[in-house]
């Protein structure tokens, strides 16, 4: 009897060892399960020493010398400081397709999107989001003698008015909520968010809105070309980055250094270089009061 409980105790260990064999070798290309467990994006950026940003081209943001390819902007010089401040290598590794660039944030073709961030609900459910630099005020802008939506933003919501707008961009989405009965004028992703104004300036559409600083560079460029139609802000969004979805220990180390910046005056820094009227970028306000 004790010699058929020794072999009953022998065969239900067996039976237990092949199961977990088959368990951890079901695998393709005979990898177990436990090796197929993806690797964090905090996992490998703190491993290679690496952060590999992809971004677009959008001055004074980034922008790119065409004939040395170097990268400069407030969001470049940003992340060359956060890189400095959490000893990593910032790699810009790939401009970005605009149609694709949150599928492929999650697919991890980069670790973090480099260009302001522009979060909105529709992104919020595909991305997370670090903690703000800034804010980007948008306006409304028309042609220079075009009077029709001074302080009456309510005039643009009419099937008369052109609403020129970027296909599945911030402004296509405003127009979605404030400007309905509008006339949309859609342009494709792939346009650069200037030709929103050009459209406005040749008559193709009645009104744009854009951020502060692409229409500051517009009118720099163009003077007297197209006007802003009201003192306040139709939209404020943060600059920020976006992160792959549920990689909390990266998103907090890059929030943990981000504050690190701000705290630091090394933000405001590097946002007067770029913005030294302060009307582009609306700076952050300190959380404390000194008394």
């Amino acid at each position: 009897m004790k010699n058929i409980g020794v072999y009953i105790v022998a065969i239900i260990l067996a039976i237990g060892a092949t199961l977990a064999t088959q368990h951890f070798t079901a695998a393709p290309n005979g990898q177990s399960a436990m090796a197929e467990k993806k690797e964090s994006v905090y996992d490998r950026v703190t491993a290679s020493g690496t952060l590999r940003c992809g971004y677009f081209i959008w001055p004074p943001a980034v922008m790119k010398d065409e004939a040395t390819g170097e990268l400069t902007g407030f969001i470049v010089d940003y992340f060359e400081a956060l890189g400095q401040a959490l000893d990593l290598e910032v790699e810009w590794s790939q401009e970005l397709n605009f149609s694709t660039y949150l599928q492929d944030l999650n697919a991890g073709r980069y670790d973090i999107e480099c260009s302001g961030g522009w979060p909105n609900a529709s992104r919020g459910k595909l991305v997370d989001y670090t903690t703000p630099i800034g804010y980007l005020p948008m306006y409304g802008y028309t042609r220079a003698d075009d009077t029709r939506f001074d302080n009456n933003l309510d005039a643009i919501n009419n099937p008369d008015v052109r609403y020129v707008a970027i296909d599945g961009e911030t402004s296509a989405h405003i127009r979605k909520r404030r400007f309905p009965n509008s006339t949309l004028v859609s342009l494709p992703q792939i346009t650069p968010f200037t030709d929103l104004l050009l459209n406005v300036e040749t008559g193709k559409a009645d009104v744009a809105v854009i951020d502060a600083s692409q229409a500051y560079g517009y009118l720099s460029a163009n003077p007297g070309s197209i006007r802003r139609v009201a003192s306040d802000p139709i939209r404020v969004l943060q600059m920020n980055a976006g992160v792959a979805q549920n990689n909390f220990e990266f998103l907090e180390m890059i929030d943990t250094a981000t504050k690190e910046l701000i705290y630091d005056g090394v933000i405001d820094q590097i946002l007067n270089k770029y913005d030294p009227t302060q009307t582009q970028i609306l700076r952050l306000t300190d959380p404390y009061e000194v008394n």
